[in-house]
């Protein structure tokens, strides 16, 4: 009885553990290895209520790639795959702070959030965002 106990117990670990991994994986883009949508969705709706709660300000950039479409169809899709990649990877070497996270939000578009960050200072992140993809 003991046996089949612990064979129970260690089947419920790796269990919750392959569902901690699925979750991972259904909030992480495959193709940038950043967080998507669906988790910016969730750390907004956080970030927002503890920037109430503490009374502090909050900083979102919403950023779209210009022209991508045109680039897209001009040199194809894995080109364009790897230009997004590159450019979420520039994004993300900019970003100071633990605390700043960046998320792939739809097809082009990128957002990044940032606690404690004040709208001179979103400015100046967003400054740095687009001279390093630039």
């Amino acid at each position: 009885m003991q046996l089949r106990t612990q064979e129970l117990a260690q089947a419920n670990a790796e269990l919750q553990q392959a569902n901690a991994r699925l979750e991972e994986f259904s909030r992480t883009d495959g193709l940038m290895q950043i967080a998507n949508r669906v988790c910016f969705d969730d750390r907004l709706a956080q970030a927002c209520a503890s920037a109430v709660r503490h009374e502090r300000p909050l900083g979102v950039l919403m950023i779209d790639v210009d022209h991508f479409k045109r680039y897209n169809d001009t040199y194809g899709h894995l080109a364009g795959d790897n230009c997004l990649a590159s450019v979420a990877k520039a994004m993300g070497a900019v970003l100071l702070r633990p605390a700043d996270e960046i998320f792939r939000y739809g097809g082009e578009e990128f957002t990044i959030i940032m606690p404690q960050t004040s709208k001179e200072q979103a400015l100046g992140v967003a400054e740095r965002v687009r001279e390093a993809v630039a």
